[in-house]
């Protein structure tokens, strides 16, 4: 499913999007990626969501399309980016799905404009603060690559975290391709520590428990990013939550569950 990239500036930031999918009486869906993603990283996820609604989807700050601002970035300002974007579609309210950082943005946003969202869904995230199980030190090696490396294998060393090792050792194939797909992409190393700034400033562990709105936690039971735990925190937290196991996943769920994810987030929204 093809759709133009259009842009906004945000406090003269600009910001790329697209929106996909045809006009429908069913509420519009918006799409936040995480860490390093881009907007096209959605694949398959977003075009069989947007067979049923409009999607958006967003390049935050510092990645893809969008500008790369200099300084540190914050989860608030990365949820302003996104509100912004709404706001030009004229999108009083919205469904609300947010990956890794992007569902923390997500959390932020529903602490912080609860009337703006219908139904939300986080995947692979956390709450963060003291009490959240930490990012693990396998992945704190995954994001030190070798000055010396190939952007190929930088690439490759930074995705196998977000996938389990069985699915690794079952498809070496595929690997390869997701990481030729990847460096399709501007990943700005400048925005990728921007982003993990924001990341490392993050905690609403407190503040979730006051969301009031019907929440999809969507974990992976092998994710070695952010482990599952930190899915069964968010979902004991936020009171109208339930919890959707993807047994055997890794971080990157939809891109290794054969439409399980898809097929629970489209069922939660329809409901």
């Amino acid at each position: 499913m093809t759709a133009i990239t259009e842009y906004i500036k945000v406090e003269g930031v600009r910001i790329a999007y697209q929106v996909k999918g045809e006009l429908s009486d069913n509420c519009p869906l918006v799409m936040v990626t995480g860490l390093s993603g881009v907007k096209e990283d959605w694949g398959d996820l977003a075009n069989q969501l947007a067979e049923s609604r409009r999607v958006l989807v967003i390049d935050n700050r510092g990645m893809g399309e969008s500008d790369i601002p200099s300084g540190a970035y914050s989860i608030e300002v990365m949820a302003a980016d996104v509100l912004a974007v709404a706001d030009q579609l004229d999108w009083e309210q919205f469904d609300l799905l947010g990956v890794s950082m992007g569902g923390m943005i997500s959390q932020q946003l529903a602490v912080l404009f609860p009337q703006r969202i219908r139904k939300l869904v986080l995947m692979s995230t956390s709450h963060g603060g003291p009490n959240q199980t930490p990012i693990s030190v396998e992945a704190f090696q995954a994001f030190q690559s070798d000055p010396k490396a190939s952007v190929f294998d930088k690439v490759k060393q930074f995705l196998r975290i977000n996938y389990t090792q069985q699915w690794l050792d079952d498809h070496p194939k595929q690997f390869e391709v997701n990481v030729h797909d990847s460096i399709k992409y501007r990943r700005s190393g400048r925005g990728i520590l921007n982003q993990m700034s924001a990341i490392m400033g993050f905690n609403l562990e407190e503040e979730i428990k006051d969301i009031d709105l019907p929440t999809l936690v969507v974990h992976g039971s092998g994710d070695r990013l952010l482990d599952f735990s930190n899915g069964k925190m968010i979902a004991e937290k936020i009171p109208n939550a339930t919890l959707q196991t993807i047994d055997g996943a890794g971080h990157l769920v939809w891109m290794v569950d054969r439409g399980v994810s898809a097929d629970a987030v489209n069922q939660f929204l329809l409901a």
